[in-house]
């Protein structure tokens, strides 16, 4: 029988999310066909999954550049490889999981703040443009 400690939940909890997000994201097959052509993952250096792959098309679809979703699946391969090493100390699940999250709002972030930067007209960039006189 399997033991059910606080490892094996949060493993459980995050395959059944990452499940669950992946069957409602499915789009029809020709709808599917399209958007692989779109957004092609052809990085042979990782060996990409079909889930990683079905990832990869999703978070491009919803504004990453490659190398954002590339990094995306990376945190992810990552954390994975993590919760499957031996546990040294019961606050290290937390800790990672929190670290996992951080890298992933970062990530989740910068399509916004791309378009929030690209958003002033005239290319005026937030960041380095002198205030205005009122």
């Amino acid at each position: 029988m399997t033991d059910n400690n606080r490892r094996r939940l949060l493993q459980t909890a995050a395959l059944g999310s990452v499940a669950a997000l992946a069957a409602t994201a499915l789009p029809d097959a020709a709808a599917a066909d399209e958007t692989d052509k779109e957004y092609p993952l052809t990085d042979r250096q990782c060996d990409w999954t079909a889930g990683e792959r079905l990832d990869y098309r999703n978070i491009r679809i919803a504004g990453f550049t490659h190398d954002e979703a590339i990094c995306w699946l990376l945190t992810a391969r990552a954390a994975g490889a993590f919760f499957n090493l031996p546990e040294q100390h019961p606050a290290d699940i937390p800790e990672v999981v929190t670290a996992v999250h951080t890298m992933q709002y970062k990530l989740l972030g910068r399509p916004t703040y791309r378009e929030y930067i690209e958003a002033y007209e005239g290319g005026t960039n937030a960041m380095t443009a002198p205030p205005q006189a009122s």
